[in-house]
């Protein structure tokens, strides 16, 4: 059995190893030590906290064996971007067209920066290793966060992002390439080593000014808003919830930005409440669910469970003992045939 869970320092070798198998380009999965255990530690921090609305808080998960507690992936909810950073983007914007008597250009985008500044919650950080990625534990560790928002909404804005990886070929990225490389030559690979710590030397580094798409090299403009294969199967998890791309990209791979509203996914539609009236020792039988407990102490894994009409339900001890949950406490489950 597998479950998700807060992420704890014990977990530490098992992150590291999701960091450094995860390749180039995953901002909040940084490859450094130091700048990993920050990010741990200040999760830890908001899960402990008494949270009346989202300031800046990272709420950090981790897949794990229930029993070995082996790590086999990790995701991430940052309650707000561009707060003691701005969070840029670039813009897809198009010229207006030309008079008539006049032929119209063949590429008339161009990209113009934007900032964001308190910022919407993102959702990041997401990478299972190659030898979880099986019996949809991909799905359970994607849409366990939307079950984490519906407990408690308070904790987050109304608009959920994602930045998704664009293209990047080892740690090369054609995008950082033709583009930010002519402005500072910096590597791709020694940018993302800066933004793992802080984005704010982005500031001085970032073409402040609109780039004209036609400027580009045909492959590089090919490449603007297209993701790296390895995210294309969260970017399809994503959008079968009701994620679009909002004519946004990363400023630095390219990538594309795609949003949602929190009311508006079909994860969050989708789950509902029941309360616990029966811990029973033999299994359930039912359809299979994505369960969790409602509490700030988390815990989600697929199980089974029995309701009734009365919105109560009966679960296994082994259900119960992975959710920490007992008679009369609360169950949020989310139906798999409700879940891509």
């Amino acid at each position: 059995m597998f479950i998700i869970r807060p992420a704890t320092l014990n977990d530490m070798g098992g992150i590291e190893r999701c960091a450094m198998m995860s390749g180039a380009g995953m901002i909040h999965l940084p490859k450094l030590y130091d700048a990993l255990k920050k990010k741990i530690e200040e999760s830890i921090e908001a899960f402990n906290s008494d949270v009346k609305e989202p300031i800046n808080e990272n709420y950090f998960f981790v897949l794990s064996d229930a029993i070995t507690h082996e790590v086999g992936g990790t995701c991430c909810i940052s309650s707000r971007t561009g707060v003691t950073d701005p969070f840029y983007v670039y813009r897809i914007d198009a010229l207006p067209p030309l008079p008539d008597n006049l032929p119209q250009p063949k590429e008339n985008r161009f990209l113009q920066l934007k900032t964001y500044q308190n910022g919407p919650s993102e959702l990041c950080a997401l990478y299972l290793l190659p030898e979880f990625r099986k019996e949809g534990l991909g799905k359970l560790l994607s849409l366990s966060r939307f079950l984490f928002i519906a407990s408690h909404p308070h904790r987050f804005t109304q608009t959920l992002i994602a930045n998704m990886r664009g293209v990047i070929e080892k740690k090369h990225c054609p995008f950082w390439e033709a583009v930010g490389r002519h402005f500072v030559d910096i590597s791709f690979e020694e940018v993302m080593s800066r933004r793992a710590i802080s984005e704010k030397f982005l500031a001085d580094i970032i073409p402040k000014y609109p780039i004209y798409v036609s400027l580009l090299p045909p492959e590089i403009r090919a490449d603007i808003g297209q993701m790296h294969p390895h995210t294309v199967p969260a970017f399809k998890m994503l959008s079968e919830q009701g994620f679009r791309f909002i004519q946004e990209v990363d400023p630095i791979d390219g990538g594309p930005i795609i949003a949602a509203e929190a009311g508006s996914i079909n994860a969050i539609k989708f789950s509902s409440t029941e309360r616990i009236d029966s811990i029973i020792s033999e299994e359930v039988i039912s359809e299979p669910y994505i369960l969790c407990n409602p509490n700030i102490d988390f815990r989600a894994c697929y199980g089974t469970l029995k309701c009734s009409t009365n919105h109560t339900c009966a679960i296994s001890v082994e259900i119960a003992e992975i959710l920490n949950v007992k008679i009369g406490d609360p169950i949020l489950r989310l139906p798999y045939h409700h879940s891509p």
